[in-house]
């Protein structure tokens, strides 16, 4: 109840803290200080604001949490943290996609205590002063980080080298964080719990020897000591130093009460430890189980536990006895974390037993070495930046294994997410397979573990489709599934900064539904909010046909003009083209793929950007093609389109409108939407507002949203 009420408390806290609802969209003028290391991207910076006052229209408003800002433009000064400045900023509440098996972007801030996001305006941006020149953890990571960037710019691992030494990944690029997913490394970039720990008993070690070779000094005080409060310091630096993420705040936790109990002589098991930790990690952050690197931390150190439990070593040499302890400890790890990463990423990294057995031991060697170097580029610049150099070329011979393990088919086991039970189960199984060798039957564990690798998902049945419309933003991706094929219809925006929707929404939600291959995907035109996507899909899934108006945007990549008239079938469900006609001449929002989706019992209408021109002729010419139960609502509902005859001529019983949060283009139009309520028994859905929307179509339409599916009370 104290735990829960603590949560409550600061729950209640970090919401009350909330962008007054007039403020949004507004032109607000703020003043406040640069906290965290702010990072310059291709198109100006990004970097997170506490605001001390806000002004709009002769209105002050009392502050509140965290504001994350982008600063766009080619010329801008450089900003630093703790400066103070003025700024004229366009603001919204923290609002995130909402889809089933991605990621909630909301629960990130959340616990980054941000609760709203912005851009800065071109005018009035005023520098009201510079950060003082008292000390300050943020400015002197920030002015390191700098300093490494201009030294190691021309090397590929400079990303590795300054997550490794200063916990800030800023610098890793996407193909470097796919080969560290894929290979079950990226702990190792994350300033774990193993590099806090080698650091805590490297400076224990290097400060008993030489307070013990000094003996006057330890009469007045014992070694050992000395020794343990040193640990303690250089634990409590080192974990600053990396940015206090959750895995150094367990570490650091961790080695402190050991080397209390060490300091003091009393003696600690090592649950009591790891259960003080967790408790010190949740006082300190109540939201920290929202990271997965929360559960991911605390697993890998109960497993250790766990397995290292009521065990007998044979009797070996030195080093064969250190080589076959940390070969069972890694497969220990690799077993232990396999029903955890499948469920947080999707996939179980095979190869991650013969590549952490590389780079654990050379990463802890490597570590004193980076540090020091980092040390005397400090005190001797030009030594310390050949030193730097040196250890960040080394490791592209590391990072040349990584890369090909990573390549390598048989390292990576893609599977859907499994269902919580399924999941359970296979903790089970996996705490009876790391039982201890002497142990009976250890072979049941085997059994638990096949409801994770064989749970069946929900399919729908023959004669049924499932209709999803995914939450893309300000675009359109719809995920439609028989009983044996899959269509996707557009795959949502695509933006500069090198997000897209297609890999980070529809394929997470493709993989959660076990879906293997796309039979068809039907771009409905060229516009990047619908087609934005296409490209990443069709890399990482197999794609047996692409039906698009825009055949000039697919290349090489086999593809078919779709043209009114084409029909298929599918499992009982037919699919049909109802425009554009192949005469038909109009722009590229006019010529979109019009498909028509019907069991016999309900169809349903997908549009894409047609406009007011299309649906006056498709309403003239073939009114009973256009009747449907379901309509995914033309061009978002733009004032362009949804003409009283069109809108007739469908009849909707359910009107789903794609469009994204506070978009620029104010859709769906408040007009619109007004004339599509006037028809009777309608329901109106709009992802801006309800997420993702899921429908199950039989007999009868199930239709359900993903805000109230993933329900949060962090949510708007």
């Amino acid at each position: 109840m104290l735990g829960f009420s603590w949560l409550c408390a600061h729950a209640h806290w970090i919401l009350s803290q909330q962008l007054p609802v007039m403020l949004e969209r507004q032109d607000v003028q703020v003043q406040g200080h640069i906290i965290h290391l702010p990072q310059r991207t291709d198109f100006g910076w990004r970097f997170d604001f506490v605001p001390s006052q806000l002004q709009w229209q002769q209105q002050s408003f009392p502050s509140f949490g965290t504001i994350r800002l982008n600063w766009y433009g080619e010329k801008l000064p450089t900003v630093s943290p703790q400066q103070t400045w003025q700024f004229t900023v366009r603001l919204k509440r923290v609002h995130s996609l909402l889809n089933p098996a991605t990621v909630d972007y909301s629960s990130h801030l959340l616990q980054q205590r941000i609760r709203a996001t912005g851009y800065i305006r071109p005018q009035g941006a005023q520098l009201l002063n510079n950060p003082p020149h008292s000390f300050s953890i943020d400015n002197f990571r920030y002015s390191l980080r700098q300093k490494l960037h201009q030294a190691l710019s021309a090397l590929p691992s400079q990303g590795i080298f300054i997550a490794l030494t200063l916990g800030e990944r800023y610098f890793i690029t996407d193909e470097q964080w796919q080969v560290l997913r894929h290979t079950g490394t990226a702990h190792l970039v994350a300033i774990s719990g193993l590099h806090i720990s080698l650091i805590a008993l490297f400076v224990f070690w290097l400060t008993r020897l030489l307070w013990a070779s000094l003996p006057s000094l330890v009469l007045r005080l014992p070694a050992p000591r000395i020794a343990a409060c040193a640990a303690i310091v250089a634990a409590l630096a080192y974990a600053l130093l990396a940015g206090w993420s959750i895995p150094t705040q367990r570490a650091f936790i961790m080695v402190s009460i050991a080397a209390s109990a060490h300091l003091f002589a009393r003696q600690l098991s090592f649950s009591h430890l790891l259960s003080l930790a967790l408790l010190g990690v949740l006082l300190w952050d109540p939201f920290a189980p929202l990271s997965a690197g929360f559960w991911l931390s605390f697993s890998a150190v109960a497993i250790l536990w766990y397995f290292s439990r009521g065990r007998l070593w044979q009797q070996q040499s030195r080093w064969r006895h250190y080589i076959h302890q940390f070969s069972r400890t890694q497969w220990a790890l690799m077993l232990g974390l396999a029903p955890l990463s499948l469920w947080i990423f999707g996939f179980i990294s095979l190869g991650s037993f013969l590549a952490n057995a590389l780079a654990i031991p050379l990463i802890g060697f490597y570590i004193p070495f980076a540090l020091v170097s980092v040390l005397a580029m400090l005190v001797w610049p030009p030594l310390g930046i050949w030193c730097v150099q040196f250890l960040t070329a080394a490791l592209d011979y590391l990072w040349w294994l990584l890369a090909w393990l990573s390549q390598t088919t048989w390292t990576t086991w893609q599977h859907a997410p499994p269902p919580m039970w399924a999941l359970g189960f296979a903790c089970i199984g996996v705490l009876i397979l790391l039982l201890p060798k002497g142990m009976p039957s250890r072979w049941v564990g085997l059994v638990w573990l096949l409801p994770l690798l064989f749970a069946s998902r929900p399919q729908p049945k023959q004669g049924e489709y499932w209709l999803t419309v995914l939450d893309v933003g300000q675009g359109l991706a719809v995920v439609v599934q028989t009983a044996q094929h899959t269509l996707v219809y557009d795959t949502g925006p695509a933006f500069r900064s090198g997000f897209n929707t297609g890999e980070a929404v529809v394929l997470p939600f493709l993989q959660a539904q076990g879906v293997q291959q796309i039979d068809t995907l039907l771009v409905s035109h060229e516009d990047t909010d619908h087609s934005g996507g296409a490209p990443a899909l069709i890399d990482s899934l197999p794609v047996r046909e692409v039906l698009t108006s825009a055949p000039k945007s697919f290349g090489d990549v086999p593809h078919r003009a779709c043209a009114a008239g084409q029909q298929w079938q599918w499992d009982g469900v037919s699919f049909s083209i109802v425009h554009p006609a192949t005469t038909w001449n109009g722009n590229d929002n006019d010529r979109s793929c019009v498909l028509k989706i019907s069991n016999g019992q309900v169809s349903s209408l997908l549009t894409g950007d047609i406009l007011a021109r299309s649906e006056r002729y498709l309403a003239h010419t073939n009114p009973q093609a256009l009747a449907a139960n379901i309509l995914v609502v033309p061009h978002h509902g733009s004032a362009s389109s949804s003409t009283p005859a069109f809108v007739q001529a469908v009849s909707p019983q359910w009107v789903l409108f794609s469009s994204g949060y506070l978009n620029r283009f104010g859709f769906p139009k408040p007009e619109i939407v007004a004339r599509y309520q006037q028809l009777p028994e309608v329901q109106l859905f709009n992802t801006a507002a309800d997420g993702a929307l899921l429908l199950r179509v039989g007999n009868t339409v199930k239709l359900e949203t993903a805000r109230k599916r993933e329900r949060r009370f962090w949510h708007e």
